[in-house]
């Protein structure tokens, strides 16, 4: 909408009622939208349910609620009746949507209303009292709406339901919640029509049929084709004037790349927003930008607080910031303004997500959406964007998998539907769900199956063929929801005492003492979980022999088998033209630097007698160090189908070998440490084997890995949650000892589900192994000392390049962190034989401290308040009685003053080393002994209070 203002004879006009076009003129409204011009009068004019597919910014909401407030302005409306249903999946949409809904309805003579979970409760009976005409929720608060008598007398005069963000429902839980919750709601409300709100989706009929109803007409208007979208990638060569100031690892990641992009942009852009796929990574480049460009930049992502995103989207659509940094926070639909240019860090990973960034620049009618990807200087990074800017620009998108039969929704809807009537019939039941698409195929013996569960655990009660609700059941529907919220636990190094990074509990679940773990590009092996504190304390691996694959290297959004295989194609391509032009094909919009020196790496590989990935052949590169082997396989499966692959290839290599090999695996490969030699032709060999397994035996072999895989414990434990048997709260250690408890249930198979739906992918894989089978892809293995391009770039994915490149980091390196950390303290010290006291940093006092009053050395460290009192307590008995005796202090006083006595003694004894040892982590005056008769030199005395400090850690959940 941004042409001309509304004048007499506007084409908003048309069938619309004359109060709705009257508020349009009012409120400034221009002239309708491509989307608004083709959807108004079909929905005017249609009985049919309608999917309304359009750009972010097109003017999608006003095309369903123009023709809405239309149609029940022309049959009358009364208060405390609802008429429109509006559903989105985020409460800052329901916000920015108010604001705009509110002033069309309020000049209407219309209600309404906003209930989510943070509506606060004196708005929510007021709500009940007399609920508005129009009603903005989300898919949870529809939930509870069902079941409230109020809301559902309003809502028998419900004539439209309008669902925003839709693309997002097929692939969700929410989603299958929501479908169900709509078939409900029509039992009561009757006949409504749907009106589907969604972004580029690739295809739309899967979609309409998922919201609508498999069966029910419906129609499509889609005119996100007719956008026109640019993007290009940047990488490569390095930026000499923006260089000073940047680290080593700044320059790695392109962020001179990306300065000198958007200091261009700015030139002649009003305003720039960068899209990150971290919020790591989003707080990081705003900090880089501001600095180096001098200007103030914004950051959005969802763990910062709602005041503060709310604050930061008006100052953006204000244009009081010109560059804002965001993560996927942003990719929906709320009100930022106009943005003239969308900058994506690093590989979107997918089209349909760069799509929907990108989408956010062009919002005039006929503008361009443009957008640049900044990519790192990694070979595998900027091909695969580039595949995905051409897929973007032919608009080949990839197909969201479709939850089906998720049996955490089943239950949590048996126990709605249950409270909704107070008891209902089993067949009804099974009527509503199986109007509902994700139902459709739901056979009785599922059903009964997931009955039979929620009634042996108390959720509802079986009697003549009904369900009746109980106290625990109402408890359980009204707390829970399909979304799993994870705790996020700090990394926490115990050498510098450094916070190194986050994990989630997803991983956390599945992490042992020893584990290794990539944070921050560098490895680090777990020395204990804390789960009452939510810390994970860690240690850096400080010897080559000892880095290996890591447990976690933290979850990124999944790669279509699509995309991979054209990036492999791409690599093949390249490399076949390198005896001739060395030309980069024509097709992919990728900048001259950036395309010189893959081709120039490529072809230097090819002369070395290396394989590059190859969409054509199975490539297999092998490094052998130290009687172990380094398996790295090109299979170009995409994430989900290369994950299944990991697993299919360790499980079978644990039963042939009896190793448990450990693995990574990236959308183009799958790398595999082994502690066994592989010669080329014997890892051939085992990849026909497995290749011509029947697919009865694949699938055992893949549930057996998938069991064993942290994902399925963690998805284990949110089963649980959404089916009511633990607690939101339920601890890691609980969860842990549960596990067995859930194994044969219908956790374990709902928690395999959910593994096979959004983790892996088994047709790629299959067809894969197939044509390994019959030979029609030819299987290529060679080894290596010396890693390739492409290996050495997914080896630093896998923090292990430094095993095979780099010398490992020096103990004296650690060291000097740990005496950094502890010498920096300030401590406070007592003399036992005067009293005084006096505070000091470590670094300042002198070998043999003395106390400033008295001259002795009989000092000794206190550690907090009570210490103080309990050694004022002493001084004032002595001063009074002469003498200290039994029955003057507690048994834990006594402890305590015996423990400060023996520090004093070691103080004595040793000067300042005692109390720099009393000072680590968990050590008292017996420790303190042992390593300071035991350490030869100041190397040694760090190193044994370092084995104390993790002694310390690891064992003090046993003893609390």
């Amino acid at each position: 909408m941004e042409s001309e203002r509304v004048e007499e004879g506007t084409e908003f006009s048309w069938e619309l009622h004359p109060r709705v076009v009257e508020v349009i003129r009012t409120l400034g409204y221009k002239k309708p939208t491509l989307i608004q011009r083709i959807a108004i009068p079909r929905i005017l004019n249609s009985r049919r349910h309608i999917l309304v597919i359009a750009p972010t910014g097109s003017g999608k909401t006003e095309a369903a609620l123009f023709p809405a407030l239309s149609k029940i302005l022309s049959v009358g409306i009364e208060k405390g009746r609802t008429y429109i249903l509006y559903i989105t999946p985020l409460r800052a949409l329901n916000r920015d949507l108010l604001n705009r809904v509110s002033r069309i309805c309020e000049k209407l003579g219309l209600d309404v209303g906003v209930l989510h979970g943070d509506t606060p409760r004196s708005q929510r009976r007021k709500f009940k009292i007399e609920p508005p005409n129009m009603l903005i929720t989300t898919p949870e608060t529809l939930q509870f709406i069902l079941i409230d008598n109020s809301f559902r007398r309003a809502l028998r005069s419900l004539r439209y339901v309008i669902i925003d963000e839709a693309q997002e429902m097929p692939s969700s839980e929410r989603g299958a919640e929501l479908v169900v919750a709509l078939e409900r709601l029509r039992e009561f409300a009757g006949s409504f029509q749907r009106i589907a709100l969604s972004a580029a989706y690739s295809n739309p009929d899967v979609l309409a049929k998922y919201v609508f109803g498999y069966f029910r007409p419906y129609e499509v208007v889609d005119v996100v084709h007719n956008k026109k979208m640019l993007v290009y990638v940047v990488g490569g060569a390095r930026t000499p004037k923006i260089m000073e100031g940047l680290s080593e690892h700044d320059l790695s990641l392109g962020i001179d790349v990306l300065v000198d992009v958007v200091s261009e942009l700015l030139r002649f852009s009003r305003q720039i927003l960068i899209f990150t796929n971290t919020r790591d990574t989003a707080e990081y480049l705003a900090v880089k930008l501001a600095r180096l460009l001098n200007i103030k930049v914004g950051v959005h992502h969802g763990s910062l607080s709602r005041e503060v995103r709310e604050k930061v989207e008006k100052m953006f659509k204000e244009g009081d910031l010109r560059v804002l940094v965001a993560t996927s926070s942003l990719e929906l639909g709320i009100d930022i303004g106009g943005v003239d240019y969308v900058v994506q860090f690093g590989s979107p990973r997918q089209a349909i997500r760069l799509v929907q960034r990108v989408g956010r620049s062009g919002h005039r009618e006929g503008g361009v959406s443009q957008g640049i990807v900044v990519v790192p200087r990694l070979i595998t990074e900027a091909l695969e964007s580039a595949v995905i800017a051409r897929r973007v620009m032919a608009w080949e998108l990839e197909e969201e998998p479709v939850i089906e039969k998720p049996y955490d929704v089943l239950a949590h809807q048996i126990v709605g539907m249950a409270l909704e009537y107070e008891g209902v019939h089993i067949e009804k039941v099974i009527n509503v769900l199986k109007r509902a698409t994700p139902f459709r195929n739901l056979t009785l013996d599922e059903f009964e199956k997931v009955l039979k569960f929620i009634s042996d655990i108390g959720l509802v009660k079986l009697k003549d063929g009904a369900i009746y609700p109980t106290t625990r059941g109402r408890i359980y529907y009204y707390t829970t929801t399909m979304i799993v919220e994870g705790k996020q636990h700090v990394a926490h190094d115990i050498i510098s005492g450094n916070k190194v990074g986050t994990l989630d509990e997803e991983f956390v679940v599945s992490l042992e003492e020893d584990d290794v773990v990539i944070l921050g590009g560098r490895l680090w092996r777990v020395v204990s979980v804390d789960e009452e504190q939510r810390v994970v304390f860690v240690e850096p691996i400080t010897s080559i022999e000892e880095a290996r694959l890591p447990k976690w290297v933290g979850e990124l959004i999944p790669v279509n088998y699509k995309v991979a295989r054209e990036t492999c194609s791409l690599f093949r391509r390249i490399v076949s033209r390198c005896d001739s032009a060395r030309e980069f094909p024509v097709l992919y919009p990728l900048n001259e630097d950036a395309k010189r020196d893959i081709v120039q790496a490529l072809c230097d590989d090819k002369r070395r007698g290396l394989c590059v990935p190859s969409d054509k052949e199975l490539v297999i590169e092998i490094i052998e160090r130290n009687k172990q082997s380094l398996v790295i396989v090109y299979a170009c499966l995409g994430s989900r189908a290369s994950e299944a692959f990991a697993y299919l290839l360790a499980e079978f290599i644990q039963r042939k070998y009896g190793v448990s090999p450990s693995f990574k695996s990236f959308p183009i490969a799958v790398v595999m440490e082994l502690p066994l030699v592989f010669e080329p032709e014997t890892f051939q060999e085992l990849l026909q084997e497995i290749a011509h397994l029947d697919k009865e035996v694949i699938m055992e072999l893949l549930f057996n890995a998938a069991r064993k895989s942290p994902a399925f414990k963690w998805r284990l434990v949110g089963v649980a949650r959404k089916l009511g048997v633990v607690s939101k709260d339920v601890s890691v250690r609980d969860v842990k000892r549960l596990f067995k408890a859930f194994l044969g249930t219908i956790i374990e198979e709902e928690a395999l589900r959910e593994m096979f739906t959004e983790k892996l992918e088994l047709g790629p894989l299959l067809r894969l192994l197939g044509n390994v089978s019959s030979r029609r892809i030819k299987v290529v293995a060679y080894k290596t000392r010396h890693p390739s391009r492409i290996a050495q770039e997914l080896l630093s994915f896998a923090g292990l390049i430094e095993r095979f490149l780099q010398p490992a980091i020096p103990q004296r390196m650690l060291i000097e962190l740990m005496k950094r950390r502890i010498t920096s303290r300030r401590v406070r010290l007592v003399c036992l034989v005067c009293g005084s006291m006096f505070e000091r940093s470590l670094n300042e006092l002198e070998e043999r401290p003395r106390c400033k009053k008295c001259g002795s050395q009989f000092l000794a460290p206190v550690r907090n308040d009570e210490d103080v009192r309990l050694l004022n307590k002493v001084m004032s008995i002595i001063k009074s009685k002469g003498r200290i005796e039994v029955k003057d202090l507690s048994d834990d006083e006594k402890r305590r003053f015996n423990e400060l006595r023996k520090c004093a003694d070691l103080v004595l004894s040793y000067g300042k080393k005692a109390l720099i040892v009393l000072e680590g982590r968990g050590i008292g005056p017996e420790t303190a002994k042992k390593i300071l008769s035991r350490a030869r030199n100041e190397e040694e005395l760090y190193m044994l209070m370092y084995e104390a400090e993790k002694s310390f850690i690891r064992t003090r959940k046993y003893w609390r």
